[in-house]
């Protein structure tokens, strides 16, 4: 940077810091987790939903995560990504979501 007042180039390296510093620091105290960005990234441990299939002869039976997924990824949605995973990879008819009190039917076919 030859010949760029010292000014100038002191002025973009405090943009430069404020920037990497604050966006970060927003991105932490942000309500939606886990941020890009916001220093916390794969740390945050979300509650992956329960699941059950409901197998082409009728027999139900709870499928666990490790059985389709590594489970403990923050920023994976489970109960979006595996129900087609598991239609598309299992002789199943429906997947059944279970977030706490709530149940999600996903009808495969």
């Amino acid at each position: 940077m030859r010949g760029v007042p010292s000014r100038i180039r002191s002025a973009v390296f405090v943009v430069y810091l404020l920037f990497t510093v604050l966006v970060p620091l927003l991105m932490l105290f942000s309500p939606h987790k886990p941020s890009p960005f916001g220093w916390q990234m794969f740390s945050y441990r979300a509650t992956s939903p329960d699941f059950e299939v409901v197998m082409a002869d009728g027999r139900r039976r709870p499928l666990h995560l490790s059985e389709v997924a590594l489970p403990g990824r923050g920023d994976v949605d489970y109960a979006v990504v595996v129900p087609p995973h598991v239609c598309r990879t299992m002789d199943v008819v429906e997947v059944v979501v279970v977030l706490g009190e709530e149940r999600r039917v996903w009808h495969c076919g």
